[in-house]
Parts: structure tokens; sequence; C-alpha cells
């Protein structure tokens, strides 16, 4: 048996009867990025956007990131042990941190440098039709899942007594405002894919879709900072 100091020590996670912080969060991203991802690639394959293959990228990086996050939340529900006589709650950090410069690397990265590819080596676009469908698509299923980070959290900012913006900045919890970010990035982000595929599409100007995805890019790079400086 444990000292009952060391047991209050002890990730709240892992004690019996008690939510998992970020679970629902987490699991509606992964869901949700998995569909996303399959979904942006048919529509770069078919119309030749820049911007839609960076939301893609984008979706991508964030259905790893969302599946780190799972890892760290699972391992930081592991109990104390001798080796580890004060539990593994701090994992998460370590994944969410992780899961950051993922972000970095493979979705800004990729985002980036293919929307400077686009501005030396223009590409028509095609089919705006299809487009429109699955940014529309991808615009509904991306609010649904930043409508799930925001209601756990703010839940959970109102449990400890903070605003939720406070919680962002200063709460104890990686996981869902790590999502959340994600989410609302991913969101706006398809706004920006939209913008720029409207605009090359009105003047035939292709430079506007490359910047679209630099643009998308550049955003991912941000939250990736933040994530990383807040864990």
């Amino acid at each position: 048996l444990q000292p009952p100091a060391l047991m209050l020590l002890r990730p709240v996670r892992a004690r019996k009867g008690v939510v998992v912080v970020g679970a629902n969060a987490v699991g509606a991203a992964i869901a949700g990025n998995l569909v996303l991802t399959a979904g942006k690639l048919v529509g770069w394959a078919s119309t030749g956007s820049g911007a839609l293959l960076s939301e893609a990228f984008h979706s991508l990086a964030d259905l790893g990131n969302q599946v780190l996050l799972a890892i760290g939340l699972r391992q930081s529900m592991r109990r104390a042990d001798p080796s580890h006589p004060y539990g593994y709650g701090f994992e998460q950090y370590v994944w969410a941190m992780i899961s950051g410069v993922s972000t970095f690397i493979l979705g800004a990265g990729a985002s980036v440098y293919h929307g400077v590819s686009l501005l030396m080596h223009p590409v028509e676009l095609e089919s705006l039709p299809t487009a429109v469908v699955v940014l529309g698509a991808a615009g509904i299923l991306e609010s649904y899942t930043l409508s799930v980070a925001w209601r756990e959290m703010k839940s959970e900012a109102e449990k400890v007594g903070m605003t939720p913006y406070q919680y962002i900045f200063d709460g104890s919890d990686p996981l869902n405002p790590a999502v959340l970010l994600e989410d609302s990035v991913a969101v706006v982000g398809v706004g920006v894919a939209a913008g720029a595929i409207g605009l090359t599409h009105v003047t035939g100007n292709p430079m506007y879709d490359a910047i679209g995805s630099i643009a998308v890019g550049g955003m991912m790079g941000a939250t990736a900072i933040f994530i990383i400086n807040r864990n």
C-alpha cells in the first residue's frame, strides 16, 4: 500500500470512477480527421489545388497529432509503480509536445514548401464544383469536432474556476487546449482554402491558390509553436 500522500499525487485520470479529461475531444478529432484526410486528397486529385493539398496535409498532421495525444492520455492513466512512485501523469505533456513538433514538421513544412513550389511552377485548377463540395463537407465536419473540443474544455475550465481563455494558457490539461487549437485552425484553414480557390477561379491567377497553401502552413506552424511552448 502506498502512503496517502503518494496516492494523492497519482494522476487523477487513473482513479476509478473519474471521467478521462480530453478523451471525447481526442476521439472525435481522430475519427473526423480520418475522413477529412481521405476526402481532401480526393479533392486535390480532382482539382490540382495546392490549397486543398495543404488542407490534406493539415488533416493528416492533425490525425497524427491526435493519435499521439491519445497515446499520452493512455500512458498518463497508468498506475504508480516502484519505478514511478508519483505516477505517469506528466507523460501527457511530453506526448502533447511531441504532437506539436510533428505539426510543425509534417503539416506546416509540407504546406509551405508546396505553396512556394506552386508560386514557381503554377498549376491550373480544374473541377471547381468538386473543391466546393469537399471544402463544404470539411467545414461541417471540422466545425463539429471543434464544438466537441470546445464543450469539453469549457466544462473542465468551469470545474477549476477558470475562463476558457485562462484554461488554454494556464490550465493543467494539455489535451483539450491542443485539440481545440488544432480544430480552430482547421476551420479557419478551410475558409482560407476556399477563398484562395475562389480567387484563383475568378481571376484565373493560380498565385492565390499558392498563397492559400502558404497561409495554411503558416497557421499550422504558429499553432505548433504555441503547443510546444505550453508543454
